[in-house]
């Protein structure tokens, strides 16, 4: 039996590939940073209290915007803040403090938290 040319690993790991002699691969000047990614921000997850009313009315509201999914109820409670900040604080104060009169007699957990101060 004669053996047959014996082949080194290496020869199958190098095929076809230029050696590293071949060019330099290393320079002396500095790679330059690159620029970093724009920051994008996240939604944050938060709990508030709505009446049944306004649950329903704000997944309604989003499916007869767009009933593929594409806008949820938050979409819906983003809008309403929006608005809602845009107010005068003085306007926004009368409004909460209206709202919290006439729900705490429907809603016992308002009183649990005690109601503000009325408007004069």
């Amino acid at each position: 039996m004669t053996a047959g040319k014996g082949i080194a690993a290496g020869d199958f790991l190098s095929a076809g590939l230029r050696r590293s002699d071949d060019t330099p691969t290393s320079t002396h000047e500095p790679v330059p940073a690159a620029a970093p990614a724009p920051l994008r921000e996240r939604y944050g997850r938060a709990t508030y209290y709505l009446r049944p009313d306004q649950i329903a009315w704000a997944k309604k509201a989003a499916k007869e915007i767009a009933n593929d999914g594409s806008v949820s109820a938050s979409d819906i409670a983003r809008v309403a803040l929006d608005l809602a900040a845009a107010l005068p604080s003085s306007e926004l104060r009368r409004r909460v403090i209206e709202r919290a009169g006439v729900e705490g007699l429907t809603f016992p957990g308002r009183h649990n938290r005690g109601m503000p101060g009325q408007v004069h």
